[in-house]
């Protein structure tokens, strides 16, 4: 008897997870940010229910974005950068596989030339 195990597609692109953090010059004078990242994981756009935009609305949020990742111990205090723009993680779910991310649009990242 053969066992036949599926594996998650994650085939919609690369997300990266980290933290913005803001650059002062020498007169502690805000000049920028910087995107930090801490991981690149890949990543499949989930469909969004009504339920999952009840709760975003009950807790004052917006459901911009709801994306799959393999499973990982990831926190609601770091930021997702996905295709220039960062998101804010507002909930967390997973299950034995995978962690499924609820995102809210925070900014579009400027590049610098």
């Amino acid at each position: 008897m053969q066992i036949k195990i599926q594996h998650p597609a994650y085939r919609d692109g690369v997300l990266e997870y980290g933290e913005v953090t803001t650059i002062y010059d020498s007169a502690r004078k805000k000049i920028g940010e910087s995107f930090n990242i801490l991981e690149k994981l890949m990543f499949e756009k989930m469909s969004m229910r009504e339920q999952d935009y009840v709760l975003a609305n009950s807790l004052g949020k917006t459901l911009d974005l709801k994306v799959k990742v393999p499973l990982r111990n990831l926190g609601t205090d770091k930021k997702i950068k996905i295709d220039n723009k960062i998101y804010d993680i507002y909930r967390i779910d997973s299950d034995d596989f995978n962690t499924y991310l609820y995102l809210q649009v925070v900014s579009k990242w400027q590049t610098k030339k």
